[in-house]
């Protein structure tokens, strides 16, 4: 059994991609509870049409991302937490069973990032564990919490999250990064996830030159183009809507060559 928190904000043909993508994927036994920091109603039927939550937390009063996820993680119990957000692309299996495989094997291991980013490889604490794909993090970096996808074996890794806090720094993520001692934190090596949330929920692009899907398809970002994620045909038609919407908020008074 894995307790999983989907968390969400905006972007709702990205979020629909994504959760169509990790219901896909994942294998094992799900308790899945939604975290929505917003509070559109067909926001959540669109989503509903897609999986059905065991638990849903929603922001209807304007309630920080902090105490959104206490909240959420006091309806869940299993031996497995993952973490996701709405714009991490799954690109392969077998992360689970990796990360599950560290736990299992090393006593201080808790914590296990399933994305290398934004850690080195050559780190000098970093080691390979045989028939796994795996590296210790720099003590330096311990990571309690980030919003990156995670699986662990404790709900609250640094203690509750900061019920004041919001992603935003130095807030909540960096007041999650705590050095343990022998609470171990790791991250996978192998690009198992890929980072697509090109486009934020303001509209705001990480580069301002792209003008067309194929700008954006064949720029590389994020270590790839967005054409190596060779898209199905659902999929191909989420993510465009996504991204048409983000070039229509750059200027919505330049026009724009829909292809």
């Amino acid at each position: 059994m894995i307790s999983t928190v989907f968390m969400c904000a905006g972007r709702l043909s990205l979020t629909k991609m994504i959760l169509l993508r990790y219901m896909d994927m994942m294998e094992y036994d799900n308790e899945l509870c939604l975290v929505y920091d917003g509070n559109s109603p067909s926001y959540v039927s669109e989503l509903e049409k897609i999986c059905d939550f065991k638990h849903k937390v929603i922001n209807w009063n304007g309630e920080t991302q902090g105490h959104l996820l206490n909240v959420a993680h006091d309806k869940l119990n299993s031996p497995y937490y993952m973490f996701m957000e709405n714009d991490w692309w799954w690109r392969e299996k077998g992360c689970i069973e990796e990360a599950m495989y560290a736990i299992d094997k090393y006593e201080d291991v808790h914590i296990v990032r399933i994305v290398d980013l934004p850690y080195k490889k050559g780190d000098r604490m970093t080691r390979q564990l045989p028939n796994c794909k795996m590296g210790d993090i720099d003590p330096a970096h311990n990571m309690a919490f980030h919003f990156n996808p995670q699986i662990r074996t404790v709900k609250y890794p640094a203690g509750r999250f900061l019920p004041t806090s919001n992603q935003t720094w130095p807030d909540l993520e960096s007041a999650m990064f705590l050095k343990y001692g022998g609470f171990g934190s790791w991250v996978l090596l192998h690009p198992y996830f890929r980072h697509i949330g090109f486009f934020s929920s303001n509209g705001q692009p990480f580069m301002n030159n792209v003008y067309t899907l194929e700008d954006i398809y064949s720029a590389n970002f994020y270590g790839g183009t967005f054409s190596d994620l060779k898209l199905t045909k659902e999929y191909r038609e989420l993510f465009n809507e996504y991204l048409l919407w983000g070039l229509d908020k750059i200027d919505e008074k330049k026009p724009r060559r829909r292809t």
